[in-house]
C-alpha cells in the first residue's frame, strides 16, 4: 500500500512543486498546481515521489575534502539568492521555493542537529516555506504545529521560528509544552538573550503589528508607533489570538532590497538564526538536546 495517504483538498509536492488534490479514485488522483495547470496521475507514482524525497533528506551528505569520484557526477544546483520577482504576491513561477535550487535545501545543509534530521515544504499557494524534523511531521500526518519558518511579502523576508496556539488549552502538544519550557528556570532568560542577541521579535502572526521587542533588561511592547517599556511577557502570551492560522512567531526581519543583495548568503542567514533557536524547537517536540559522547581519559605519561 502507498505510504502516504493521498486526500481531497490535500497539498503535496513533486518536482514541478505543490498540489492540490481534486480527487482520488483508487490508483487514480486528478492534481492541480498553482499555476492553475491540472494534470491526471497514479497514486503510487506521487507516493513513489514522496519518498524519495524524505530519502533524499536523509541521504549522507559529503564531507569537506571527499574525493571527487566519492562525489555525484551530476552537479546539484546550488542557491544563489532571492531575485527580485520572488516577493510578488502569488507564488506561482516564483524560484526561491524550487525543490532543487531553492533556499530549501541551502538552509537544512546549514541546519545540523545530531538526531533531528531537518526537512522543508513548500504550503500550498504561499509566499512561505518551513522547515521541521522529518519524522515528527509524519508522525503528525502532515500537519506542523511547530517549527521554522521565511515568508516573503512586498516589504521584504522575515524568518525564524513558530508555534500554533490552538483554541482549546490542551495538557499535552507543541504549545503547552513551550509554555512549561518558558516557566522553568532559564527559560525565558534564555529566549530574551537570543531575542536581543538577534534582533528577534515575538508576534502573532495573524497580528504581526503588535509585538515584544527584547532588550538587556526586559521587554518592550510596540503597537504600531507606541513603545511601552516593562512589558511582561506571560501577559503578552496570553492575550496572543489562538485558532486556526494563529501562531507565535520569534522572527527576524529584513527589507527586500538587502534581502536580494545577500545572495547566497541569506541560506547561511537563515541557517544560522534557525540553529540558535533549536532550544525553542526542541522544547516545543519534549525532545531535550542529546548528550554529547564522552571522550576517555587521556592516559599521562610515565616517561
Amino acid at each position: 500500500p502507498p505510504k502516504h495517504a493521498f486526500v481531497k483538498g490535500g497539498h503535496y509536492e513533486n518536482m514541478k512543486g505543490p498540489y492540490e488534490v481534486l480527487s482520488v479514485v483508487g490508483n487514480t488522483m486528478r492534481l492541480r498546481w498553482e499555476d492553475g495547470e491540472e494534470s491526471v496521475t497514479d497514486v503510487d507514482l506521487q507516493d513513489r515521489i514522496l519518498t524519495r524525497f524524505e530519502r533524499e533528506v536523509r541521504a549522507p551528505r559529503p564531507k569537506p575534502g571527499a574525493r571527487q569520484e566519492d562525489l555525484e557526477l551530476t552537479p546539484v544546483p546550488r542557491f544563489r539568492g532571492l531575485a527580485p520577482t520572488d516577493f510578488a504576491p502569488d507564488p506561482a513561477g516564483t524560484t526561491w521555493r524550487s525543490r532543487n535550487s531553492g533556499l530549501g535545501h541551502a538552509v537544512a545543509e546549514e541546519l545540523e542537529a545530531g538526531d533531528l534530521c531537518f526537512g522543508f515544504w513548500v504550503p500550498f499557494r504561499q509566499q512561505r516555506m518551513v522547515w521541521a524534523d522529518v519524522d515528527r511531521r509524519a508522525e503528525g500526518g502532515g500537519a506542523l504545529p511547530t517549527g521554522f519558518f521565511c515568508r516573503l511579502d512586498a516589504a521584504g523576508a522575515t524568518w525564524g521560528f513558530f508555534v500554533e496556539r490552538p483554541t482549546e488549552a490542551a495538557r499535552d502538544g507543541a504549545w503547552p509544552r513551550f509554555l512549561a519550557w518558558l516557566e522553568a528556570p532559564g527559560g525565558e532568560e534564555t529566549l530574551r538573550t537570543l531575542a536581543a542577541g538577534r534582533g528577534l521579535r515575538l508576534c502573532c502572526r495573524t497580528a504581526p503589528s503588535t509585538y515584544l521587542q527584547a532588550s538587556g533588561s526586559g521587554w518592550s511592547l510596540a503597537e504600531g508607533d507606541r513603545r511601552s517599556p516593562g512589558a511582561r511577557l506571560g501577559e503578552f502570551l496570553r492575550t496572543l489570538p489562538a485558532g486556526p492560522g494563529a501562531a507565535l512567531e520569534c522572527a527576524a526581519s529584513l527589507g527586500k532590497d538587502p534581502a536580494v543583495r545577500r545572495a547566497a548568503k541569506l541560506g547561511v542567514d537563515l541557517g544560522q538564526t534557525f540553529a540558535a533557536l533549536l532550544p525553542l524547537y526542541r522544547a516545543s517536540l519534549g525532545v531535550e538536546e542529546p548528550e554529547k559522547p564522552r571522550r576517555p581519559a587521556r592516559k599521562r605519561s610515565t616517561a
